[in-house]
């Protein structure tokens, strides 16, 4: 107990840690990961993933955890909840982030739970992705307060972190590229110096997209000859791209969907605005009115999308863009200092910079947005640090709130995921065993499909890397059978 009272923090972190971890051991293998785990990805490996993709290390990453449940289960929870600590520290290291990052996190739209957190080729990438980005953010967390000193070995590993963050996926490759030439900008600017280990950060992130880039499988979307990945090659294809991403893509699974998450945001505004009214300008209490009843009505449709769901029109895109520019200008209007206005109008321009790269390029899916999600509550916790010391305390007595809500969802997680491991494990078992003694073998879809990417044979290529996955003879017929109809 005595341990326990000294380091309550490390405490928590582990206990998050082994709770994450069962629930990660129930997550099933799908879709992208019946090619990894299989011949498939040997093959790629064994051509260094030429003409597949430059993502080298989320895909190394995806053919070790595709080999081992165990492995998969401890680097999932590993770094899923190195985020929530990534995140608590860079907006402030407050005691309400952890509780209140947990319930964004167990609560994000289902639709982007389960490509990102528990589909293990979401993982590899998305989530991968954000976690090395995060890292980078905290270690430059200081140079708002106090001018960089030049270190060799910062400099060294920074360098290293650059190159593999140019390594996981594109749209973050080109954010690191903006976010190493940011920071250098900034020290330039702000203490009239160059630091070293920021150069080095660059030159890394620059060697990874150089790295990248030459897989030619980049080529091919360029020059039209893959089937799968396009890129917008003029004006006109350019806006068609566009437009479509944002109505079916960037919007409703970047902005619209994050229901709790907008509530929480109104949250913080609402508190914000009643606390620092009084000592706001004029123009400032405008701003900052409106400001919250644009999250209001944003939320409000949030709402209504999830109850009724309807057709989104360019109507919706500039109320999204409307939402992004009251998000910029409500801290500009407190009364605080300019530090911490930059603070927080950062995770706005972040979230801007790597939603670019999205316009141009097909197919999008809400995997693309977890950094937007993540920065999203980066956002709405540094706004909140912006709190004086007493209203930040006030917080902290509330944090069973935080805790209460994180446990009823995680018991939510476990009875879907419990539910969902069963059935898959039933599947597997019995299509194995039918497979000895029928060339017809029927599986199962799984049950809350919701809560699962992709988790059917209904497609030859995924009837066919269903069976290499799991050693079924290749010419056994696989029959998709709905979870309704295998239960009765």
């Amino acid at each position: 107990m005595e341990f326990v009272k000294k380091h309550k923090d490390l405490t928590l972190y582990l206990f998050c840690f082994a709770v994450f971890f069962v629930l990660c051991m129930l997550f099933p293998y799908t879709h992208d990961d019946w090619a990894w785990g299989s011949i498939v990805g040997t093959e790629r490996l064994g051509n260094w993933f030429e003409g597949h993709s430059g993502r080298y290390l989320g895909n190394l990453i995806e053919l070790a955890i595709t080999r081992s449940v165990v492995l998969k289960s401890f680097l999932m929870s590993s770094v899923t909840v190195a985020c929530i600590f990534l995140v608590r520290a860079v907006t402030g290291n407050n005691k309400f982030a952890f509780g209140l990052t947990c319930s964004l996190i167990i609560f994000m739209p289902s639709t982007l739970f389960r490509q990102t957190i528990a589909w293990a080729a979401g993982f590899a990438n998305y989530t991968m992705a954000v976690f090395i980005v995060l890292i980078y953010m905290l270690y430059c967390q200081k140079l708002c307060d106090e001018k960089p000193k030049s270190r060799v070995k910062d400099a060294i590993f920074l360098a290293l972190l650059g190159f593999l963050s140019a390594l996981v996926v594109e749209h973050f490759t080109f954010y690191s590229l903006v976010l190493a030439g940011s920071v250098i900008a900034y020290t330039l600017f702000k203490y009239r110096t160059i630091c070293l280990q920021q150069v080095m950060y660059l030159v890394g992130a620059v060697s990874g997209t150089v790295l990248m880039l030459s897989n030619s499988a980049y080529s091919a979307v360029l020059d039209r000859s893959d089937s799968y990945r396009t890129v917008a090659h003029d004006s006109t294809g350019l806006y068609d791209i566009a437009r479509n991403n944002l109505l079916n893509g960037i919007v409703p699974d970047g902005f619209l969907k994050n229901t709790v998450l907008l509530f929480v945001m109104l949250g913080a505004f609402i508190f914000l605005c009643v606390l620092f009214f009084k000592k706001s300008s004029t123009l400032g209490k405008i701003i900052m009115i409106l400001s919250t009843l644009v999250v209001l009505f944003y939320t409000a449709m949030s709402v209504r999308l999830k109850i009724a769901p309807y057709t989104l029109t360019r109507y919706h895109v500039l109320l999204t863009l409307l939402l992004g520019a009251a998000m910029f200008v409500f801290p500009l209007a407190l009364p605080l200092k300019a530090v911490s206005k930059i603070r927080v109008c950062f995770y706005v321009v972040s979230i801007g910079i790597i939603n670019v790269p999205l316009l141009a390029v097909t197919p999008m899916n809400p995997r693309c947005f977890f950094g937007t999600y993540m920065f999203l509550i980066c956002y709405v916790l540094e706004l909140l640090n912006c709190l004086p010391d007493k209203q930040k305390e006030t917080l902290n007595k509330y944090r069973g709130i935080t805790a209460a809500t994180t446990v009823c969802g995680l018991i939510f997680l476990f009875y879907i995921y419990s539910h969902i491991h069963a059935a898959d494990v039933k599947r597997i078992n019995k299509a194995r065993a039918d497979s000895l003694v029928s060339n017809r073998v029927e599986v199962s879809e799984l049950p809350y499909s919701d809560y699962v990417w992709i988790g059917n044979v209904k497609e030859p290529l995924w009837n066919y890397r269903f069976k290499l996955f799991y050693g079924i003879d290749e010419h056994v017929e696989l029959i998709n059978v709905p979870y309704s109809e295998a239960e009765e």
